[in-house]
């Protein structure tokens, strides 16, 4: 449902109106815009099995046997009922899908398709990081462009002093702190093809 401002749907198996929980976890405070900038390593963080000692209990809107409605908060919940506590999931964090294109020089633009991209009210950051190299970037303002007014999509250009190598993308949407950098892919950045001159004179082909 994001970015939704309406309650979210958690569908499953076997919950029950009475003894269901539902927990959430804002993995930091809500006004850190600082985005750690050590990037995990791999895509699929390890979130915590259950909900740690700052998790909040959020009180459903309805609890059916396969759908929970609630006003969810914060990047991480869990649903407990008496059989136990549900697998963590991660929510109203950037979901990139594919980028392009994925061979680019120093300059160019890079198209990054995906969902909640950008939250309202929150700084999106996007990351390069090659072999020994990472680059912190800002994706165009929605106001400079049309094409950045579509929320499935941000683009960004890539910085003109950055090396040549394959660098993996990673986009964060304000939200999660950590745990809100996922990877959008990798692009390669060659160095620019230099263009020579060349004088061609119409008149030595027959124009007059």
């Amino acid at each position: 449902d994001y970015p939704s401002a309406g309650p979210h749907l958690i569908t499953g198996e076997d919950f029950e109106a009475e003894g269901t929980e539902v927990w959430v976890w804002d993995a930091g405070k809500k006004d850190d815009e600082k985005m750690a900038p050590a990037l995990p390593v791999s895509d699929e963080p390890l979130l915590p099995e259950t909900p740690p000692a700052n998790a909040r209990r959020i009180t459903p809107l309805d609890v059916e046997r396969q759908v929970i409605v609630a006003p969810l908060e914060g990047v991480v919940v869990w649903v407990r009922t008496p059989a136990g506590t549900s697998r963590p999931c991660l929510f109203n964090v950037a979901k990139p899908c594919w980028l392009g294109p994925q061979r680019v020089e120093p300059g160019a633009a890079v198209h990054v398709f995906g969902f909640g991209l950008r939250a309202p009210w929150r700084p999106c950051r996007i990351a390069l990081k090659g072999a020994g190299r990472q680059y912190m970037v800002s994706p165009k303002p929605p106001d400079r462009d049309y094409r950045a007014e579509d929320s499935t999509l941000i683009y960004f250009d890539v910085p003109a002093e950055t090396a040549a190598g394959v660098y993996s993308v990673w986009v964060h949407n304000g939200n999660g702190g950590a745990l809100g950098w996922r990877s959008a892919g990798t692009v390669e950045v060659v160095a620019p093809v230099e263009v020579k001159e060349r004088l061609i004179d119409v008149r030595g082909f027959g124009a007059k």
